[in-house]
């Protein structure tokens, strides 16, 4: 994508373009721009305006907006899988603090769920009580908690059945479910493209702690 003003005055575009395949450019200054493909299939949208904020806020309605991040968002994270307990997070946290570095959000991988199953946190030995109370009680130099959660649903859990027809078929006509393997076993897919889906993945995300 680039933004580039036109000969003629208060005249402008933008030029974006998506390929599934290779791509690659080559700039010469104040002259041209040559894009070279290597094939696949390719999507190319130019919008035009009298100014660059028009241009831009064109291209930004077409992308379906855009959202500024918060603050902490693109600050200092930890992450690192090992993290299997929330004492370890807490730990972690403390020694931050104690030798006076910046953390602004800590990341959990897999590591924290019951049996690996998706939108789970094993309570056993992660107490978000205790969590509340330290690293994430915003008096107390909070960070922000970043638990990874999978693409997918594990078919036997009990939250499957809240995605009935919410995931991804199989290639043949029958219109069975599309089942993989993951860490927790036998997977099934949501269906990200169903509106129905996205709600259902806001709840399952709201009442996860």
């Amino acid at each position: 994508m680039y933004l580039s003003k036109e000969a003629l005055p208060k005249s402008w575009h933008i030029l974006a373009m998506r390929t599934s395949s290779g791509i690659g450019f080559e700039y010469n200054y104040n002259e041209n721009i040559t894009f070279n493909m290597m094939g696949g299939i390719f999507y190319l949208k130019i919008f035009i305006g009298d100014s660059p904020g028009k241009v831009i806020e064109s291209y930004h309605k077409y992308l379906g907006g855009y959202l500024i991040p918060p603050f902490w968002a693109t600050g200092f994270h930890q992450s690192r899988r090992g993290y299997n307990k929330s004492d370890a997070l807490i730990q972690v946290w403390n020694n931050f603090n104690k030798h006076r570095l910046p953390i602004d959000a800590i990341w959990s991988d897999v590591d924290y769920m019951s049996n690996f199953e998706t939108f789970t946190i094993d309570l056993s030995r992660f107490n978000t009580t205790a969590m509340m109370d330290t690293m994430l009680d915003a008096s107390q130099k909070a960070v922000k908690w970043l638990p990874t959660i999978p693409s997918s649903i594990h078919t036997e859990q009990a939250l499957a059945k809240n995605y009935t027809g919410l995931v991804v078929k199989s290639g043949n006509y029958e219109g069975k479910p599309l089942v993989g393997c993951g860490l927790s076993g036998t997977v099934y897919f949501p269906d990200y493209n169903n509106p129905n889906t996205v709600l259902q993945l806001e709840y399952s995300l709201k009442t996860l702690m």
